[in-house]
């Protein structure tokens, strides 16, 4: 289990409130639709907006630390559209969605106000940015904690290996 600050924490929990908001208002989304032509309404137990939440929440956290990797690998301290692709290299449906998703954002910086951005724009990228320099960080941490911890415990088996061996004398 990982350590974290109390920053990374407050991080942690303002990710999954956002995540919790998304998935409530899709689950609510959805169960209406199927609710439609149903005599009966269809919802949603508590405990399934949780399950969904940890689940994103988890994956997120994890294609996180790949891209993170993607980018250290590459000597980069920031997370390219590159390091997203070799993400997805193996799912060619979702690839050609963010292929094209990338190409209508490259076609929309470059037209409408002749590439120039507004300072409400210029603000929002910055704190795009900001947050995943701050996510790209707390990844490296984490990181770099379980591989600490993982030579502890690699010490710690090798202590017991010994300790067993010893006892083998006297039993």
């Amino acid at each position: 289990m990982r350590i974290l600050t109390e920053e990374q924490k407050e991080v942690a929990a303002h990710l999954k409130a956002s995540i919790w908001r998304t998935i409530t208002k899709i689950v609510e989304e959805q169960t209406q639709k199927l609710s439609q032509g149903s005599d009966s309404p269809i919802t949603a137990t508590p405990q399934l907006v949780a399950a969904l939440v940890e689940l994103v929440y988890r994956q997120l956290t994890s294609v996180g630390e790949d891209l993170a990797l993607f980018a250290n690998h590459a000597g980069r301290k920031t997370i390219t559209p590159n390091d997203m692709m070799m993400i997805v290299r193996k799912n060619p449906g979702l690839k050609a969605m963010l292929s094209q998703q990338l190409e209508g954002a490259k076609t929309r910086d470059g037209s409408g106000q002749g590439g120039k951005s507004t300072e409400r724009e210029d603000k929002e990228e910055m704190n795009q940015l900001n947050s995943v320099r701050v996510k790209q960080e707390l990844i490296s941490q984490s990181t770099t904690q379980q591989e600490d911890k993982g030579e502890e415990e690699e010490e710690n088996e090798e202590d017991e290996e010994d300790t067993f061996s010893d006892m083998g004398d006297y039993i």
